[in-house]
C-alpha cells in the first residue's frame, strides 16, 4: 500500500475510554463508539474524539485522486484527527478484484467508497454497520444502504451549516456554441420550457451529428455517454430488486423495454468521447464534473461555452439518475476490517467536516452555478439512486 506522510495531531486527545456500556461524564457513548454531547447530541469534533489506539486507516481510491480532491476529502481529517490514510490505487474496473484480493489474503480495507450495491454484499465483502455505528439516527446519518434488514453504508450528514452534495445526479452536459451555431433551442431553454424529453434529447443528437469533411466517416457526434443505463433509469425502470432472498433481476417491464427502445433510437448519433474534446456536442455526466466541465471553474478544460441539465424523465415513468446527500460520500467498512475504531472516525469525522473545511472547497461544487443547482432541486422528488 502507498504510505501516507502522517500529519500532527492539530488537537489534544483529552479522553480515556471508558467501560462498554457506561455512558461518561464527558460525554463518550460506548455501546455505539461516538462521542455526544450534553444534551445527548452526537459531537464528533477532534477535541471530542478520544484515544485512538490505531490511527492508520486503510483503503482503496478509484481512479487515483487528484491533488483538490485529496485536500477536500481526506488531508483535512488526518491533520484534525491524527488519522493516516493508507490507501492502494488502481483502475476503476479492478477495484472489486482489489477488494477481493485484499479479503482472501487478510488484510482487508478498513473504508470501502463507491461499491457496486448490491452485489457487493451479497459477494459478502462489507462489514454490517448496524452494531457498529448508530445508523437509524437521522441526526446523524443520511443515505442508508441496507439489504435484508442490515445497513452496509452509510452517508454522515454534516452539522453547523446548510450544506448538501449535488455532485451525484446525472444529466446532460452541453456545447452552448454548438447549439446556437445550428439554430437549436438549447436543453436549458427546454427545460424552462417543460419542453426537455427523451425525443427532444434524440431530436438534438441527431441535427448535431456531423460528417464535417463529407468523407462518410462522422466526425462530431450529438451525444454520448459511459453510462448506458440512463435511457432505462430515466424512464423509472430498475434493472434489480432486492428481496429477502437475495437480488433479482427485473428487466421484463415495460419501462425497461421503453428505455432500451429509446437507447437504440439514439445508438446512431452517439459514441463515448471526452467531452473536453469539442467531438460530442451533449455528454450523460453527473454535475460534479463542473470541476472539468464548467465555464466557471477555476480548472475548466473546455474552450467552448458549457451548460447542464438534468437527464430528462422517460415517458413511462420518473427516474433521473442519483441522489442529493446532506454529508459525504456513501461510505463502508470492509468485511474483516483491522481498524474498525479508525473506520468510525474516518466516517464520522464527515459530520462536523464543515465546521474545519470551508464548503466552497468541496470539489463536487466548484463550476456548478447557482441555476444549476435549482434545477436539481426541481427535479429532488424523481431521482432514483
Amino acid at each position: 500500500m502507498k504510505k501516507v506522510v502522517s500529519l500532527a495531531m492539530a488537537f489534544a486527545l483529552i479522553f480515556t475510554i471508558m467501560p462498554v456500556g457506561v455512558l461518561a461524564d464527558s460525554g463518550y457513548d460506548t455501546e455505539t463508539g461516538v462521542r455526544i454531547d450534553e444534551e445527548g447530541n452526537l459531537l464528533y469534533k477532534p477535541e471530542d474524539v478520544g484515544t485512538i489506539s490505531n490511527p492508520v486507516v486503510t483503503g482503496l481510491i478509484s481512479p487515483a485522486p487528484d491533488e483538490p480532491w485529496y485536500a477536500y476529502n481526506i488531508a483535512w481529517k488526518e491533520q484534525a484527527y491524527g488519522i493516516e490514510y493508507d490507501y492502494d490505487t488502481c483502475a476503476w474496473n479492478d477495484r472489486e478484484t482489489k477488494w477481493i484480493q485484499a479479503y482472501v489474503s487478510g488484510s482487508s480495507y478498513d473504508i470501502i467508497t463507491r461499491t457496486n450495491f448490491p452485489t457487493i454484499v451479497v459477494k459478502g465483502l462489507l462489514e454490517p454497520l448496524d452494531d457498529i455505528l448508530p445508523v437509524n439516527d437521522t441526526r446523524y446519518f443520511g443515505n442508508l444502504q441496507k439489504l435484508n434488514g442490515m445497513t452496509y453504508g452509510v452517508t454522515a450528514k454534516t452539522v453547523g451549516n446548510d450544506t448538501y452534495d449535488c455532485g451525484e445526479v446525472y444529466g446532460v452536459w452541453y456545447n452552448k456554441d454548438m447549439f446556437e451555431e445550428n439554430g437549436l433551442t438549447t436543453p436549458a431553454q427546454l427545460w424552462e420550457d417543460g419542453e426537455w424529453t427523451f425525443d427532444a434529447l434524440i431530436y438534438a443528437a441527431e441535427a448535431l451529428t456531423e460528417d464535417t469533411d463529407n468523407d462518410g466517416v462522422i466526425d462530431i457526434y450529438g451525444y454520448g455517454s459511459w453510462a448506458t443505463q440512463l435511457f432505462t433509469i430515466a424512464n423509472g425502470a430498475k434493472t434489480v430488486e432486492l428481496t429477502n432472498d437475495g437480488v433479482e433481476l427485473v428487466w421484463d417491464t415495460p419501462a425497461y423495454r421503453g428505455g432500451l427502445l429509446f437507447m437504440i433510437a439514439m445508438a446512431p448519433y452517439s459514441k463515448d468521447i471526452d467531452f473536453t474534446t469539442g467531438k460530442v456536442a451533449m455528454y450523460g455526466e453527473r454535475i460534479q464534473n463542473a470541476n472539468r466541465y464548467s465555464n466557471t471553474s477555476p480548472n475548466c478544460q473546455v474552450d467552448f461555452e458549457t451548460d447542464w441539465v438534468p437527464f430528462p424523465n422517460g415517458p413511462d415513468g420518473k427516474g433521473q439518475m442519483g441522489y442529493l446527500s446532506e454529508g459525504s460520500e456513501m461510505v463502508s467498512i470492509g468485511r474483516g476490517a483491522k481498524n474498525i475504531e479508525g473506520a468510525k472516525v474516518f466516517i464520522c469525522a464527515d459530520i462536523a467536516k464543515f465546521d474545519y473545511v470551508d464548503a466552497n472547497e468541496a470539489t463536487f461544487m466548484i463550476g456548478v452555478t447557482d441555476e444549476m443547482v435549482e434545477r436539481v432541486l426541481s427535479c429532488q422528488d424523481d431521482l432514483m439512486v
